[in-house]
């Protein structure tokens, strides 16, 4: 089973699912930050030179659909999505019950690997590990929806997508860059180019 932790902050329920979107996403503990992964309630998680103090950690069983679960996203009306790591699969997800919603694909059914998710003005985008942009909007039950990709890939290994504090643009996360050391950087993409900025934010 799947487990989504969620974390008491001051602030909109918004905050904690950018939290959430940094802990399950963007996976420092995967790019070799020892201590990115709290160990309970009460603890501190530090990534990318930030500490959060972390208070009344909630734990949520996800259904085994969402297995392999790669990227969390809140939409303006606080609707939970998530995606495959393997196909282009999202899912809409109420977490306090433990279920999905409805689930809809990308038209071509397309496979690849897909790394992180965010919302931003009115559509969703998604991203590889290669940093390729798709931008769609939310479809129907078990739809199959049109896409477009709106930026071309990085020469890093993105772990996780999220929408600027300024809800401007995009943020990715991305590690190995350049390739072969141990890094992790973050890149802004605003909305209208055709290629992620090469120099980190």
């Amino acid at each position: 089973m799947s487990i989504l932790r969620l974390y008491s902050l001051p602030g909109t329920r918004r905050v904690l699912l950018s939290l959430l979107l940094i802990n399950v996403g963007f996976s420092a503990a995967a790019c070799g930050e020892p201590g990115a992964e709290p160990s309970g309630p009460g603890t501190a998680f530090s990534i990318a030179g930030r500490t959060y103090q972390l208070q009344n950690a909630v734990q949520y069983g996800l259904p085994a659909v969402l297995r392999e679960i790669s990227g969390l996203a809140l939409d303006d009306e606080e609707r939970l999505y998530g995606h495959d790591d393997e196909l282009a699969v999202i899912y809409q997800i109420d977490f306090n019950a433990g279920r999905v919603l409805k689930r809809f694909a990308f038209e071509d059914t397309r496979k690849d690997d897909f790394e992180g998710i965010a919302w931003l003005d009115n559509s969703l985008y998604m991203t590889t590990s290669t940093g390729k942009l798709f931008e769609f909007s939310v479809g129907a039950a078990d739809a199959l929806v049109p896409y477009r990709v709106v930026a071309d890939g990085m020469d890093c290994e993105v772990e996780g997508l999220g929408r600027s504090p300024d809800r401007t643009g995009l943020i990715a996360a991305c590690k190995n860059r350049p390739k072969g050391k141990k890094a992790l950087h973050f890149h802004a993409w605003p909305p209208g180019a055709a290629a992620w900025p090469d120099k980190p934010v």
